[in-house]
């Protein structure tokens, strides 16, 4: 069950939101965080509500999570801690969207309710602020990549593409 809110109407109020949400009501990110523990993983939330001296309508965001990822180098887990602050504008059509300052985002209401589901805004949020490449800290040398293939990669990087080319002449 997805739980809605109302923007607008939040906003006019001045409130805040903030709480946890388990990992699992987050249906696309949970597909990327693991979640092997015995402990249900929980996504901490912070949204303020309010409207600025322009009359925009804004939500300012915080999430945080401590995420399971999958390294792409060794293919073995690591946790990350991953926070993203954002700055929302609820509209309605694309040409709000393009009026909005550029400090904002837009995020498109519901045309017939004017309501924003949280698990999909918070679902979102996460989904942005996730690395492109999950890896681990270079760091740190929890990697488990064999040291044939770090000496491998090194030599790749040393040895020029173009070596070939040096010993032709030119006519």
């Amino acid at each position: 069950m997805s739980h809605k809110i109302y923007p607008i109407k939040l906003a006019r109020a001045g409130q805040t939101l903030f709480g946890q949400m388990p990992l699992n009501k987050l249906e696309r990110a949970s597909q990327i965080i693991m979640d092997s523990s015995k402990e249900q993983k929980l996504l901490e939330y912070h949204l303020d509500f309010g409207i600025d001296e322009q009359g925009c309508y804004y939500i300012v965001g915080t999430t945080a999570i401590v995420a399971t990822l999958v390294c792409q180098r060794c293919l073995e887990p690591f946790s990350q801690t991953i926070k993203l602050d954002f700055n929302l504008s609820p509209v309605h059509t694309q040409a709000q969207a393009k009026a909005l300052p550029v400090h904002y985002e837009p995020i498109f209401l519901e045309a017939d309710s004017s309501a924003l589901c949280l698990q999909s805004l918070l679902d979102e949020e996460v989904l942005l602020s996730l690395p492109l490449v999950a890896l681990h800290d270079p760091t740190n040398s929890n990697c488990k990549l064999d040291i044939d293939s770090k000496i491998m990669v090194d030599n790749a990087k040393t040895t020029s593409p173009f070596a070939l080319l040096k010993n032709l002449k030119i006519n």
